[in-house]
C-alpha cells in the first residue's frame, strides 16, 4: 500500500527514539547497506550475509533485513496504475524471488522478501493483511501488508513497505526511507494506523473490531471490545503453526468473521481456500480413475468416489456462498478468477459420468469370447448400463455449459463429447464382438445375438450423433477423428452380422413353411420372404456404408460377409418362391383334375423365383472364396428351375 507521509503526532513522538535506535543500529545498518552484489543474487545468499555470519542476535537481524529491503526495493506503483492488484499476473511479480530480482514491488512483495529473509534465517515472522489508516485519516479500500515478528520470545510489528518511503505524484518528490520508524513498532502504536485483519496480530488481550477502528478518534484511548473475553494471543499464534495451511487458514478466515462478520478480506480468502480445496479433491478423484482404468484387477469403490463428490460440492457450494457475500468492488474481482457455480457443478457432475466410463472402459477389455451365455448377458447388462448412467451425467453437463463460447469452455464441452462418444463406442464394440455367431445356430440364440447387433447398431448411431455435436461446436479434440474413421467400418460390420443373423433366423424359425408352403402362402410364406428380403437389406446398407470406410486389412473380408448375406437372402427367397411351383406339380401329379389357376401361380412363382435368383448373382460374385461353389449351386438351382417351366408351359 503506497503511504503519504505518516501521522504527525506519531513523528513528534518517536523523534527522540528514532535518533536512539539510529545510533543503537549504526553498524548493523552500514553492514547491510554494504552488501556485496553477489551477495543480493539470491533470497538465500543475501540471507547468509544479512545474518552476519552467526554474530548478530535475534534483533540485530530483524535489523539488517529491514535495512537492505527498505534502502534497495522500490514501490512499483504501475502496478496500481494498471488495475494489477489481485491478479495472477501480479501474484508472481509479488514472490519474494522476483521481488528481489527486479528490486521492486508493492507492499505484498515487500512482506514476502521479507519474510523469506528472516525465515532463511532462521527467525520466526508471519505475514499481516489488513487496513491502513492514511494521514488525513482516510481509510483506503486497498489492503495493505506488513511484518509480525518474533524477537527474544515476543511479537513485535514491522512495515517495510512504509519505511522504504514513498513517491507524492502530486508534488514529484520521492521521499526517503524512514529507517526507524516503522521497524519493531509496539502494537499500542501500530494499532493507531495499521489495522490486521485477523485480530490475533493486534497484540492486544483485547482487540478491537474494524468499526471500532475506523470510528476511532485518536485524541481518545483505543476502544477495547467490551464483548469479548480476554484474547490470549500468544497461544492462538503457537497453536496456529502447528496446523496445516488450509486449517490454518480456515481458523484465521473464521476468527476474523466471529470479530467482523462483514469482513471482505476474510470471505474472499475463505471463498478462495474453500475452492482450492474443492479442486485439489477433484484433481485426486481424476488422478485415482486414471491409474483405475488401466488397473482392472483393482476395485473402484463407487460410494467413496460419490461421498467425496458430494464433499466437494459443499465445497464449491460454501465458496461460492463466502465470494457472493463480498461488498468491495475491488475485492468481488477475484469472482473472475473462478469458475461459477453452475459450471463447478457441471464438472463434478461430469465426473460422475466419468466414473461410470471408468467402469465401462474397463469391461469392454474383457476378453467376451470366453465367457459362457449367462455370464455374457450379466456382463453385457452392467457394459449397458454404465454407459447410459455415463451418457445420461455427459449430457447433463453439456446442457449447463450450452450457452457459454468461450474458448476454455468450449475446449470442456469438446472434452465431455468425447467420452460421451467414447463410452458408446466401447458399448459399440463390446455388442458387435458379443454378437458373433460361435456355432450355435439354435433360434434362442439368433434371437440373442440379433438383440445385441440392434443395441451396438444403436450406440454406433448415438456415437456418431455425438460425434456430429462436437463438429458443430467446432470443438478439436484428436480422438473425434479416430471414432469417426471407425464408425464406417463398425456399422458395416454389424450390418453383415445382422443380415447373416436375420438368414440363419428364418431359416431357423419358418423351416416348416419351406417344406410345406401351400398352406402358408396368406400368412408365414409373406413373413418369411419379408425376413429375407430384410437380411438383403442389411447387406445392402452395409456395403454402402464400408464404402466410405478407408481401406484395411478388414475392409475386404466385412465385404465378402454382406455379399454373402445379399446373396443368401436372394438365393432363399428364390427357393422359397420355387418351392411352391415344386409342391404344386407334386400336387398336379396326384391329383391331375387340378384347375388353370394351379398353372398361372406355379408359373409366377417360377418367374419370382428366377428374378431372386438373378439379384443373387452380382453378390454371389463378389462373396469370396466361396463364391464358386454357391454360383454353381445357383446355376444347378436355375437349371431345375427352367426345365420346371417347361413342364408347365406343357400342361
Amino acid at each position: 500500500m503506497l503511504r503519504h507521509i505518516t501521522l504527525f503526532y506519531l513523528v513528534l513522538a518517536s523523534f527522540g527514539g528514532i535518533n536512539a535506535q539510529a545510533k543503537v543500529y549504526a553498524a548493523i545498518d552500514t553492514y547491510a547497506l554494504n552488501a556485496p552484489v553477489e551477495a543480493c543474487k539470491s533470497p538465500e545468499s543475501l540471507a547468509y550475509y544479512l545474518k552476519g555470519t552467526g554474530k548478530f542476535s535475534e534483533q540485530e537481524k530483524a535489523r539488517a533485513i529491514y535495512t537492505w529491503v527498505t534502502h534497495n526495493i522500490r514501490y512499483n506503483h504501475s502496478i496500481i496504475e494498471q488495475n494489477l492488484l489481485g491478479t495472477r499476473e501480479n501474484t508472481l511479480m509479488q514472490q519474494a524471488e522476483n521481488v528481489l530480482a527486479q528490486r521492486s514491488g508493492v507492499c505484498e512483495g515487500y512482506a514476502n522478501l521479507y519474510k523469506a529473509l528472516a525465515n532463511l534465517m532462521g527467525l520466526s515472522a508471519e505475514i499481516v493483511t489488513g487496513k491502513v489508516r492514511r494521514e488525513d485519516g482516510q481509510i483506503p479500500e486497498i489492503g495493505h501488508a506488513w511484518i509480525a515478528i518474533k524477537i527474544g520470545g515476543e511479537w513485535s510489528l514491522s512495515d517495510p513497505t512504509w519505511g522504504a518511503g514513498y513517491y507524492d505524484p502530486d508534488a514529484g518528490i520521492h521521499f526517503p526511507p524512514s529507517d526507524d520508524l516503522y521497524f519493531l513498532v509496539p502494537p499500542i502504536d501500530m494499532i493507531r494506523d495499521h489495522y490486521p485483519f485477523d485480530p490475533v496480530w493486534q497484540l492486544n488481550r483485547f482487540p478491537m473490531t474494524q468499526s471500532q477502528w475506523e470510528n476511532w478518534d485518536l485524541n481518545s484511548p483505543a476502544p477495547k471490545n467490551a464483548s469479548t473475553l480476554a484474547f490470549f494471543y500468544a497461544d492462538t499464534i503457537a497453536q496456529m503453526s502447528r496446523l496445516d495451511t488450509l486449517q490454518r487458514t480456515l481458523r484465521t478466515c473464521s476468527r476474523i468473521l466471529r470479530f467482523n462478520p462483514n469482513d471482505d478480506y476474510a470471505l474472499t480468502q475463505l471463498g478462495l481456500k474453500m475452492y482450492e480445496q474443492g479442486l485439489v479433491a477433484l484433481v485426486d478423484i481424476y488422478g485415482s480413475l486414471f491409474a483405475l482404468e488401466s488397473s482392472p484387477k483393482q476395485a473402484i469403490d463407487t460410494l467413496r468416489y460419490n461421498r467425496q463428490l458430494l464433499s466437494i460440492e459443499q465445497y464449491f457450494t460454501q465458496a461460492w456462498a463466502y465470494l457472493g457475500a463480498i461488498k468491495s468492488s475491488r475485492l468481488q474481482m477475484v469472482q473472475q478468477q473462478v469458475q461459477p457455480l453452475e459450471y463447478m457443478h457441471a464438472e463434478l457432475i461430469f465426473v460422475r459420468g466419468h466414473i461410470h466410463y471408468t467402469l465401462l472402459s474397463r469391461y469392454s477389455r474383457e476378453n467376451i469370447q470366453q465367457l459362457n451365455n449367462a455370464n455374457l448377458q450379466l456382463f453385457l447388462r452392467r457394459i449397458s448400463l454404465e454407459c447410459e448412467q455415463a451418457s445420461n451425467y455427459y449430457q447433463q453437463a453439456l446442457d449447463l455449459y450450452a450457452q457459454d463460447t468461450t474458448q476454455a469452455i468450449v475446449q470442456k464441452r469438446g472434452e465431455i463429447i468425447f467420452f460421451w462418444a467414447r463410452s458408446l463406442y466401447l458399448s459399440a464394440i463390446s455388442h458387435l464382438n458379443a454378437s458373433a455367431n460361435r456355432g450355435n445356430t439354435s433360434e434362442e440364440t439368433l434371437n440373442g445375438n440379433l438383440t445385441l447387433i440392434l443395441r451396438g447398431k444403436t450406440n454406433l448411431l448415438n456415437m456418431k450423433k455425438v460425434l456430429d455435436l462436437g463438429k458443430s461446436a467446432a470443438v478439436a479434440i484428436s480422438g473425434f477423428s479416430e471414432m469417426d474413421k471407425d464408425y464406417p467400418l463398425l456399422m458395416a460390420k454389424l450390418l453383415a452380422n445382422e443380415s447373416l443373423t436375420r438368414y440363419d433366423l428364418i431359416n431357423q424359425r419358418y423351416r416348416l413353411v419351406f417344406d410345406n408352403p401351400l398352406p402358408f402362402l396368406n400368412s408365414n410364406f409373406s413373413t418369411a420372404l419379408e425376413g429375407y428380403r430384410e437380411s438383403e437389406r442389411r447387406a445392402v446398407e452395409g456395403l454402402k456404408m464400408i464404402s466410405s470406410s478407408g481401406n484395411n486389412a478388414e475392409r475386404q473380408t466385412i465385404v465378402q460377409f454382406l455379399n454373402a448375406g445379399g446373396g443368401l437372402a436372394n438365393v432363399q427367397i428364390g427357393a422359397y418362391q420355387a418351392q411352391v411351383a415344386y409342391k404344386l406339380h407334386e400336387k398336379l401329379v396326384k391329383n391331375p383334375n387340378l384347375g388353370p389357376k394351379d398353372k398361372s401361380e406355379a408359373l409366377l412363382r417360377i418367374q419370382q423365383a428366377k428374378a431372386a435368383y438373378l439379384r443373387a448373382k452380382p453378390f454371389l460374385e463378389q462373396s469370396g472364396l466361396s463364391s464358386r461353389n454357391m454360383l454353381n449351386d445357383l446355376q444347378s438351382r436355375e437349371s431345375r428351375l427352367e426345365e420346371l417351366k417347361k413342364w408347365w408351359d406343357l400342361r
